[in-house]
């Protein structure tokens, strides 16, 4: 039965063309409602392929390092300004082979063609399975004047702050402790950053290893983070920081209007919020250092 997915400002309308896949929600299950007005509707539609299409010349591909996490491969061609072609390839995924999406941002239709390891069987999955919606949302956050940033954020005394980093520096035990403080963490590694009504706001994202709530917050202000004997803040300015700020997001860079497009965003974002530099011990203290700037 289709149903309805919220990720930000975009609805997604799902729905099946195969009978021999079912849904199993997990991390979709709480993105069921909106937190904003929806400003994009999609149409999500899944079905069946019995063999990934043989290789093709791609212009971006991508695959995981991440020893903790499924490995994964992915290839990326656009066949034209509002059509993606994405092959996913899948090594260690109990039930699937990869798949292969064909994103029309135009008509507004995406479809998933999913490959199974066993022709067979039937296919139990959450329409927002990893790596999938990882993929998904870095070009539907793009299509809509967003972005996704690797960063955790908190919201507190009506003030939302988003601390970015690369993994392992300390966005996790950032969140911790604000949590101990009675902040609401909106999300520890993946948010998607959208303008909503004239204010930056995070949203968080389907997570791999739990089901998180979705839970958004205005973003006040962004901190570059990174650890340090003493805790220490200094505000940033100017296209250096941006630059910082950037090379933490979620993007692929397929062609120069898309890299365009994707910059000015960010800068919109990082001019429009102030930024500063934190170098920090994973104790109590920062949080109290950083509640008291202006």
């Amino acid at each position: 039965m289709p149903h309805t997915l919220h990720l930000a400002s975009v609805a997604l309308h799902v729905g099946l063309a195969d009978g021999r896949i079912v849904f199993k929600p997990f991390v979709s299950q709480h993105f069921t409602r909106p937190l904003v007005a929806v400003k994009h509707n999609y149409q999500l539609q899944f079905s069946r392929l019995a063999s990934l299409p043989a290789a093709e010349e791609f212009q971006l591909s991508g695959e995981t390092v991440d020893e903790n996490g499924p490995h994964f491969k992915w290839y990326l061609q656009d066949k034209n300004e509002d059509q993606l072609n994405i092959q996913l390839h899948l090594s260690d995924h109990p039930q699937l082979q990869g798949a292969v999406l064909d994103l029309d941002f135009k008509s507004k239709v995406l479809r998933v063609q999913l490959v199974p390891k066993e022709e067979q069987d039937i296919l139990s999955i959450d329409p927002l399975f990893h790596p999938l919606s990882a993929l998904l949302l870095v070009h539907l956050a793009r299509k809509n004047k967003a972005f996704l940033i690797h960063a955790s954020g908190v919201f507190k005394n009506e003030k939302g702050a988003l601390f970015t980093a690369v993994s392992g520096t300390g966005k996790s035990t950032m969140a911790q402790l604000w949590q101990k403080n009675g902040a609401t963490v909106i999300n520890d590694d993946r948010l998607w950053i959208e303008q909503v009504e004239g204010r930056w706001q995070m949203f968080s994202t389907p997570m791999i290893w739990y089901a998180q709530p979705a839970l958004n917050a205005p973003v006040h202000q962004v901190f570059l983070i990174s650890q340090a004997a003493q805790n220490q803040i200094s505000p940033l300015k100017g296209l250096a920081a941006s630059m910082r700020v950037m090379s933490n997001c979620i993007q692929h860079l397929y062609n120069s209007k898309v890299t365009d497009q994707h910059l000015d965003t960010v800068l919109r974002f990082t001019k429009e919020v102030q930024l500063y530099d934190c170098g920090f011990k994973p104790d109590q203290d920062i949080v109290g250092l950083i509640e008291a700037l202006p």
